[in-house]
């Protein structure tokens, strides 16, 4: 391959080979002198007057350091619950240690910290916790009955509201050949990361500096998470995320744990480690999704969409993360999916329940925003008698429409909705999959044929910064704000920059994931790296070039105007200039930039699925699984098949096993893989996909986000098919999981 052409090339991820020789380095892998680890005691009820803690036992037991309770924490400042979302936020911040009440089972009430772990985790067994029992409330509908009221300075369980109208929504219901009405329901998820979340934190006392290794999704966030909670400068704090073992959105805020833990360092002088189990990362963790959705679609004559009327619940838990509200608002703006609906009121309420708090999980509200309007599409169509596909394509937005203002008060930049759609079919062999099910259900088979067509914002945040520099030797070193955990940025930001500079990728260095060696930025999260973290290492990489053609022309006594870069060299009337050369004279030769975004830049995509259930074991079988994804310009095929691929195993997951489940008294069901419906490689659908590529005009590398389109397309898609297969039974509508348990009673009460 040339020195050129190498975006858009399918390069195998170079980050992968010390992952899977086991070289790579982990959170639990650091090791520091004089470390000491802390173990958290956790409340075994899921609401509670604390009474008395009393920690004597376990601060004489051998080798404990120290042990901190409620009342330590007390003069620490909680993260505060980001207003960017456009929500009306009520309810309080997560705590780092519990006082006075505990609200969800598994809340930390104290950490012990101790020479070994092993002798950490012994010691928090003899704090002794005295818990005055309260009433638990796990039901959001019961929650907003206010029975049970969780903070006692509250009059009810609302932690937050969002409410957004346009149009005139009455008239058009009023005017209405059909009002379809659908209840709707995802289920809570646990994110379940191969590595559970855990810091580490170091506290240099002569310097005044905290040191913190954390595995989290960037570095710089966590930096301003501490700097807020303890009043510390961001300066005086070094945020360094090492190997990460996934993350899925469950490390982009710093847990409770991980504040407990650098207070010790604070406290003791010493490094201080933390990594949770298993166990406590079921527990504890933050979860995502939690929604039922009570909507209203006024439809005319034809098929078209002419107003929705959609009240959301979210099952926030206990308390709010920075970004709880997140999830549920973009499922509001999203409620109208791909299709031009112009009228619409959404109103979102977070709702307050013993159970542990919710956070952006991957798609973070774009899945629930997809399910609601592709049910609603999908009852529609039965409503009226009309195709699934048919209902779909008189009501897109087109691509002439774009931008496309929706009745949510969004902007969709652009995009090609019927062609992604159209394609999706085209894969299945739509036509042939009806026929078949004709012919499999006069042989008394259950047999479904679903689609689903998809929206995904990436970009949030709308900014990220990137370096640039070129060392003596010639080596091209890159920081960029966004830092990778899985996603392949060590590969596809150097073919990103081998093209710009005309240099071989393996002369391209990545950082990231240290606040003393990147720019301040915002991180990974949202499907934005490639389109904020790739378009500034472009825009850095111009600059870098522009000022080596200044010093190339101050050198040479040639005007700019008659040199250019070209092939990683400065080109002019004389010999080629090394741009080395140039940073051995002017020292290095280096440029930053941040990139910045208007608005979100959409991605979308359509699905198509053909499934079977056994009637007799209620077991689903997915025959067919097809799909066509435009995430702009593609920068590695193999990479973006990857997330896709991903993607989609864990929205189906969220489809047809995956749920986490409370009791009545707030006791977590699903505490472990041998519960929780997690997926393995074996039990994956065989996806057949493809690329159609419509370059976003947002962004100077036309992309679009990748990372969530399979956690938002899939459930949607599973859910049209199998409430197809068992249409002829009467059933309208069905709410995931599909477990074998659901369908075969859905089969039997038929």
């Amino acid at each position: 391959m040339t020195a050129v052409g190498w975006t858009g090339q399918p390069v195998r991820r170079v980050e992968d080979a010390e992952l899977l020789t086991g070289a790579g380095r982990y959170l639990d892998d650091i090791r520091l002198p004089g470390m000491l680890h802390l173990a958290v005691v956790r409340s075994p009820v899921a609401h509670a007057l604390l009474g008395g803690i009393d920690t004597a036992a376990a601060a004489a037991s051998p080798g404990v350091r120290l042990v901190l309770t409620g009342a330590d924490v007390a003069g620490l400042s909680r993260l505060p619950v980001a207003s960017d979302s456009g929500a009306q936020v009520f309810g309080p911040a997560v705590p780092i240690l519990a006082s006075e009440r505990v609200r969800f089972a598994g809340e930390p009430v104290a950490v012990v910290v101790a020479e070994s772990r092993a002798a950490a985790v012994d010691a928090a067994e003899l704090v002794d916790v005295e818990y005055q029992e309260l009433p638990a409330v796990t039901d959001p509908a019961a929650a907003l009955a206010g029975q049970v009221v969780l903070h006692g300075d509250a009059t009810d369980n609302v932690m937050f509201r969002w409410h957004q109208a346009s149009g005139d929504v009455d008239a058009a219901f009023a005017s209405a050949a059909a009002i379809v009405r659908a209840d709707l329901e995802l289920p809570r998820l646990a994110a379940a990361p191969l590595e559970p979340r855990g810091c580490l934190a170091a506290y240099d006392a002569a310097g005044d500096y905290l040191t913190v290794h954390a595995s989290a999704q960037d570095p710089h966030r966590p930096r301003r998470q501490l700097a807020a909670v303890f009043g510390r400068t961001p300066e005086s704090i070094r945020v360094i995320v090492p190997n990460v073992g996934g993350s899925f959105g469950s490390k982009s805020m710093l847990a409770p744990e991980a504040f407990a833990t650098v207070l010790a360092a604070l406290r003791l002088g010493r490094p201080v480690k933390w990594v949770e189990t298993r166990s406590e990362n079921f527990l504890a963790a933050y979860q995502g999704r939690g929604l039922r959705a009570d909507c209203e679609l006024a439809v005319a004559a034809d098929g078209r969409f002419l107003a929705l009327c959609a009240r959301l619940t979210s099952d926030v838990g206990a308390y709010l993360y920075p970004v709880s509200p997140v999830p549920a608002v973009h499922a509001g703006t999203l409620a109208t999916g791909c299709y031009d609906i112009p009228a619409a009121s959404v109103e979102v309420t977070g709702v307050a329940t013993n159970k542990v708090p919710t956070g952006p999980y991957r798609g973070a509200g774009r899945p629930e925003g997809a399910f609601i309007a592709e049910r609603l599409a999908d009852l529609t169509a039965a409503e009226l008698g009309l195709d699934r596909a048919e209902i779909r394509r008189r009501n897109l937005i087109g691509p002439d429409a774009m931008p496309y203002r929706t009745a949510v008060g969004t902007t969709i930049d652009s995009g090609d909705f019927p062609r992604l759609l159209d394609r999706a079919l085209e894969l299945l062999d739509y036509d042939a999959a009806l026929a078949e099910q004709r012919q499999a259900r006069d042989r008394g088979e259950i047999y479904g044929v679903g689609m689903s067509v998809f929206l995904e914002p990436g970009g949030m945040g709308l900014w990220e910064s990137a370096a640039v520099s070129v060392r003596p030797g010639g080596q091209v070193v890159a920081a960029v704000g966004s830092t990778a955990h899985g996603q392949g940025h060590q590969t596809a930001f150097a073919q990103l920059l081998a093209d710009e500079l005309g240099v071989p990728p393996a002369a391209i260095e990545i950082r990231a994931g240290d606040t003393a060696t990147v720019p301040v930025g915002l991180g990974t999260f949202g499907s934005r790296s490639a389109i904020t973290g790739g378009s500034a290492l472009i825009l850095a990489a111009r600059e870098l070039k522009a000022t080596a053609i200044k010093l190339a022309s101050e050198r040479s006594g040639v005007p700019p105007a008659e040199l250019a870069w070209r092939q990683g060299k400065i080109h002019g009337a004389g010999p080629p200039i090394d741009p080395p050369e140039l940073s051995v004279t002017a020292g290095e030769l280096s440029a930053s930039a941040v990139f910045r975004l208007e608005q979100p830049v959409y991605s979308s995509g359509a699905y198509a699925a053909i499934v079977s259930i056994d009637a007799s074991t209620g077991v689903l079988r997915v025959d067919r699984l097809v799909a066509a994804h435009d995430a702009g310009k593609v920068l590695n095929p193999l990479i973006a098949e990857g997330q896709v691929t991903g993607g989609t195993l864990q929205g189906f997951g969220e489809a047809v096993s995956e749920q986490v489940s409370y009791d009545a008294d707030g006791q977590l069901l699903t505490g472990s893989f041998l519960s929780y419906g997690i997926l393995s490689a074996t039990e994956a659908p065989v996806l057949q996909s493809e690329f159609v590529e419509v370059p976003s005009p947002l962004n100077p590398l036309g992309v679009r986000g990748v990372g969530e389109t399979g956690a938002t397309g899939v459930p949607a898609v599973i859910a049209s098919a199998v409430t197809d297969a068992l249409s002829p039974l009467g059933v309208r509508h069905l709410d995931p999981p599909y477990t074998p348990e659901v369908l075969h009673a859905a089969v039997a009460v038929t």
